[in-house]
């Protein structure tokens, strides 16, 4: 605020001293006087002039106040569209009931990278960072863990999200070819707010099925400024299609972490 003033009374005085010369605007005293003492004597000495001098400032506030407005327009509009569930016509949310929350998660602060995972997951849970998050690395390592905790933190809070692994997105969508709805689950599959798909890589379909799984991808790559994506993989990187490999590398776009820890289950009680 303080630069805005300085500004400001910057203009006014470049103003005055190209109608008065310098030497005017220093025998009025006008530079030892604060921004509102200044405003205050050319009110009453020089009213129309200071209305003229500082009108340019004045519209650009006002250019400014609107973006912002706008801008904060936008972001409800986004908001609310989120819990949009009705923007879901045929796919069901798909969730798994059981209990797999943030709370019962163990970080392993013996590795690091699984700490983070838990952080990345609830940024992109938060809407912070970029919209589309990928965790890969091996089984056994709380991937799906999170995954579900994600799903059922935004089903509590009333948001529209799809949570599918790929085998049975593979099988959701054979079905419906024979249903004529193919068509309907591929709309709510690229715009639906959410969607968490686990166990990338994981379905036997080939030609067929990853054609569909790129489309999906790369529709909600396309659409990432009003969608948030969580992809969950058992693969290496160099496994994936050369397509999704490029589009999980762009950083404008996706947040890729690869986690590198042992598997945990058989440390779990029985």
């Amino acid at each position: 605020m303080e630069t805005s003033f300085g500004t400001l009374k910057d203009s006014i005085r470049d103003y005055f001293i190209a109608k008065h010369q310098p030497e005017w605007w220093r025998e009025q005293g006008y530079d030892a006087l604060s921004l509102s003492q200044l405003i205050g004597r050319l009110l009453a000495e020089h009213r129309q002039e200071l209305l003229a001098a500082t009108r340019p400032m004045i519209d650009r506030l006002g250019d400014s106040a609107a973006a912002a407005e706008s801008e904060r327009r936008g972001y409800k509009e986004r908001a609310a569209a989120m819990h949009d569930v009705d923007i879901i016509r045929v796919m069901q949310p798909g969730i798994p009931e059981v209990d797999k929350t943030f709370q019962s998660f163990d970080p392993r602060p013996d590795h690091p990278r699984v700490m983070d995972a838990l952080s990345y997951v609830k940024q992109w849970l938060d809407g912070s960072g970029p919209p589309v998050l990928a965790l890969g690395g091996p089984p056994g390592t709380g991937k799906t863990h999170l995954c579900i905790a994600a799903a059922h933190a935004l089903e509590r809070r009333g948001y529209a999200v799809i949570y599918r692994t790929e085998i049975d997105l593979m099988g959701e969508l054979r079905r419906r070819i024979r249903d004529n709805t193919l068509d309907d689950a591929l709309d709510d599959l690229r715009a639906a707010p959410f969607l968490i798909l686990d166990e990338l890589g994981a379905s036997a379909e080939r030609d067929w099925g990853e054609a569909q799984r790129d489309r999906i991808l790369n529709d909600r790559y396309e659409l990432a400024g009003g969608t948030r994506t969580l992809i969950v993989t058992n693969l290496d990187r160099d496994q994936l299609t050369p397509r999704i490999a490029s589009r999980l590398s762009d950083r404008s776009v996706c947040r890729t972490l690869w986690i590198e820890a042992s598997d945990y289950r058989p440390q779990m009680p029985a």
